[in-house]
C-alpha cells in the first residue's frame, strides 16, 4: 500500500456541511439513503424525538413518585419515633410537676427545662423535614411541568431539524457536490494501491514564495491541488473532475486545463528552489464531462479506475532516496496547509 496522507477535500467538506446541520455522514451511501428516504427521514426523526420526550417524562414521573415514597416512609418513621419521645417527655413532666415543691429543687427544674426544650425541638425537627419534603416534592412538579411545556418546542426544533438536514443533503446531490466526492473517493481510493515507494497527498496548498505568472502571464501566488503523487514514475499533479455537460460548456467556471496547469507551474517552481529538479505531469482523472482541450495542454485525461495502472506503467525517473527526499518535502508543504 502507498503512503497516503489527508482524504478527499470535496468529500470532507460534504461531511462539514452536513454536520452544521447535525447529520454525521460516514460515507455518500448514507446521503444518498437520507435523500432517498425523504418524508420518511423527517417522520424518523420526529418520531426519535417523541420517544426520547415520553421517556424523560416517564424519568421524571418515576423520580417524583420515588421520592414521594421515600419522604412519606421518612416522615412516618421521624414522626412515630417522635410522637413516642413527646409521650415520654409528657409523662417526665408531669411526673415533676406531681411533686409540689419541684420549683424549687434546682435538680427538678433543670429536668423540666431540659425536657420542655426537647419537646419543642422534637416538634420544629418534624416540622423542618415535612417542608424540605412538601419543597422537593414541589420542585418534582414544577420540573415535570415545565417538560411538558416545552415538548411543542423541542418537536417543532427536531422537526425544523430534520427537514433542513433533508434540504441540504438534496441540495448536496443535486448541485454535484456529491458526485464530485464519489469521484475523489474513488481516486482516492485507487490511488492508495499503488505500493510501496509511492507516497500520496490529498488536498495539497501550495503558496508561492516569491511573484510568479502563468502561460497566459496571470500572476500565480498559489495552488489548491486535489492529489500531488510522488513515486518511481515521477511527480504528478492529479486534479479529479466530474462534471455535467452544462458545467463543461459553462464558461464561466474555472478551465480544468488551466487550473492544473497553474498547479503543475507552481509546483515544478517550489521543487525546483528546494533543490529537487524533476519534471511534474499533469493528470485529470474524469468522471463526467470536459471542456474541449487547449492546443497547449500536454495533461493526461484518464478515467479514475485506470488511473493507478497508469502511473505504475510510468518508466522509473526517481531513484529510492529522491523519491523519500521530494516527499519529505512535499509532506512539509501539506502539513502547513
Amino acid at each position: 500500500m502507498a503512503h497516503v496522507y489527508g482524504q478527499s477535500e470535496a468529500w470532507t467538506r460534504a461531511q462539514r456541511v452536513l454536520r452544521a446541520v447535525g447529520f454525521n455522514a460516514r460515507s455518500p451511501e448514507e446521503i444518498r439513503k437520507l435523500v432517498a428516504s425523504g418524508p420518511q427521514w423527517i417522520e424518523a426523526i420526529v418520531g426519535r424525538a417523541a420517544r426520547r420526550l415520553a421517556d424523560e417524562e416517564q424519568q421524571l414521573i418515576a423520580t417524583r413518585d420515588e421520592q414521594a415514597r421515600t419522604a412519606r416512609t421518612r416522615l412516618g418513621t421521624m414522626e412515630q419515633a417522635a410522637r413516642i419521645e413527646i409521650a415520654e417527655l409528657d409523662a417526665r413532666l408531669e411526673a415533676i410537676r406531681a411533686d409540689s415543691e419541684w420549683w424549687i429543687v434546682p435538680w427538678h427544674v433543670w429536668r423540666f427545662v431540659a425536657a420542655k426544650l426537647r419537646r419543642r425541638r422534637l416538634i420544629r425537627e418534624v416540622r423542618a423535614s415535612l417542608g424540605e419534603a412538601v419543597r422537593e416534592l414541589a420542585m418534582n412538579e414544577s420540573a415535570l411541568v415545565e417538560h411538558r411545556a416545552s415538548q411543542g418546542g423541542v418537536m417543532a426544533a427536531a422537526l425544523g431539524k430534520a427537514k433542513m438536514q433533508l434540504q441540504t443533503a438534496e441540495s448536496i446531490q443535486r448541485d454535484g457536490q456529491l458526485a464530485g466526492a464519489l469521484a475523489e473517493l474513488e481516486v482516492v481510493d485507487a490511488l492508495s494501491r499503488l505500493g510501496d515507494g509511492w507516497h500520496v497527498f490529498h488536498d495539497v496548498k501550495l503558496t508561492a514564495t516569491h511573484y510568479l505568472r502563468d502561460r497566459h502571464g496571470k500572476g500565480l501566488h498559489s495552488a489548491q491541488l486535489d492529489h500531488l503523487v510522488v513515486g518511481p514514475g515521477g511527480v504528478f499533479v492529479i486534479e479529479t473532475k466530474f462534471w455535467s455537460v452544462a458545467s463543461a460548456n459553462n464558461s464561466t467556471l474555472h478551465n480544468p486545463f488551466e487550473q492544473i496547469d497553474r498547479a503543475q507551474r507552481l509546483c515544478w517552481v517550489l521543487l525546483k528552489e528546494a533543490g529537487c529538479k524533476t519534471q511534474v505531469r499533469t493528470v485529470i482523472a474524469n468522471a463526467g464531462h470536459l471542456p474541449a482541450r487547449p492546443r497547449w495542454a500536454k495533461t493526461v485525461v484518464i478515467v479514475p479506475n485506470l488511473l493507478a495502472g497508469m502511473l505504475r506503467n510510468f518508466d522509473r525517473r526517481l531513484s529510492g532516496e529522491e523519491v523519500e527526499g521530494i516527499a519529505g518535502r512535499v509532506h512539509g508543504w501539506w502539513s502547513g496547509r
